[in-house]
């Protein structure tokens, strides 16, 4: 971290003493988002629980991140750091977690909250099973246009699989990544990897959580909405209907293809990345309205992966190319 801002009281009540070792830490850089950093740090200061600190980065936010944060700073917990230059989330935050101190991260990006016992419920599900390496937590999803929370959550929006199934955690999160970003992960877990993967910016979240569950870690969920994720219509990965950005999704296309060049999946896993692949490329196709080069892509795709999810797609695009395209358009 590049350089640290100096603290300033403010006329609040006394906060608690820095702990030596606190047990969550909280890493937030700051990009575009100081309308909203004021949010996300109340909600920490509202924690049934103390025993966390939070660092925060000013990533060379145009519009400056250290004013919104200075009226925090006379929390011994809370300290802030500003770079030079925006080289990315991943490289913030990496950055951030080499100064971290707690045995739990949380990724709480910095137009998010978290309801005032996140980190309780976090900690008891790390606690009951020091094979648990990622604790994902549903988030209420606040949409930011209209100042209204939408009716479905993440986890109901994505579909998540409502039970816990170890065996088939990389394979779920293939088909869609229903994991919001206020996550927590356990430090041991985070640093065996090397932390966020700057290779795959975009989609780092994705490229962590499956990094962590293949050295052999297992994630819990927890259906309660414990935070909320701010949807906002300049959000880079995805659109005020929840729908993933062509860019955010050429992305994870090359992700896909990379898991399956490296052999290193289980065969569940590898036969979900080829599927997840495969439709992502045909939705593309039918999406772009080329009738033609969509039907084409669509059969070939039945001769070379003839899965029922693909043979089902390829005829209803026969007998109804619109529909399907409306269709797969809302996917």
């Amino acid at each position: 971290m590049e350089s640290s801002v100096s603290q300033a009281g403010s006329a609040r009540e006394t906060p608690p003493a820095r702990t030596a070792t606190p047990r969550f830490s909280v890493l937030t850089p700051i990009y575009k988002t100081t309308a909203y950093v004021g949010q996300a740090i109340e909600s920490l200061l509202a924690q049934t629980r103390d025993d966390w600190e939070l660092l925060i980065v000013d990533n060379a936010c145009p519009e400056g991140g250290a004013e919104a944060v200075r009226p925090f700073l006379h929390d011994p917990r809370v300290r802030m750091s500003q770079r030079t230059d925006n080289d990315g989330v991943s490289v913030a935050r990496n950055e951030l977690l080499e100064h971290a101190r707690g045995e739990y991260v949380v990724q709480l990006d910095s137009d998010d909250w978290l309801e005032p016992d996140y980190l309780a419920t976090v900690a008891e599900a790390f606690e009951a099973d020091r094979r648990v390496g990622i604790v994902a937590p549903n988030a209420a999803r606040y949409l930011d246009d209209t100042a209204q929370f939408a009716e479905q959550t993440t986890f109901e929006l994505c579909d998540a699989p409502r039970v816990d199934d170890d065996r088939r955690t990389i394979e779920r999160l293939l088909r869609v990544n229903y994991v919001p970003p206020p996550f927590s992960v356990r430090r041991d877990a985070l640093e065996a990897c090397g932390g966020w993967s700057r290779e795959h910016e975009g989609i780092e979240d994705l490229a962590l959580l499956c990094d962590i569950l293949g050295r052999g870690w297992t994630m819990r969920t927890i259906w309660r909405p414990i935070c909320v994720y701010r949807v906002r219509s300049q959000s880079t990965a995805f659109d005020e209907t929840g729908t993933e950005r062509p860019e955010i999704r050429a992305l994870r296309e090359r992700y896909l293809a990379s898991l399956l060049r490296s052999g290193e999946l289980t065969p569940g896993a590898r036969r979900q990345a080829r599927t997840s692949l495969t439709r992502s490329r045909l939705r593309a196709a039918v999406v772009a309205g080329d009738v033609p080069a969509a039907r084409r892509a669509l059969w070939g795709a039945v001769l070379r992966h003839p899965s029922p999810a693909v043979i089902a797609t390829a005829l209803a695009h026969t007998v109804a190319p619109d529909a399907t395209a409306r269709f797969l358009s809302s996917r």
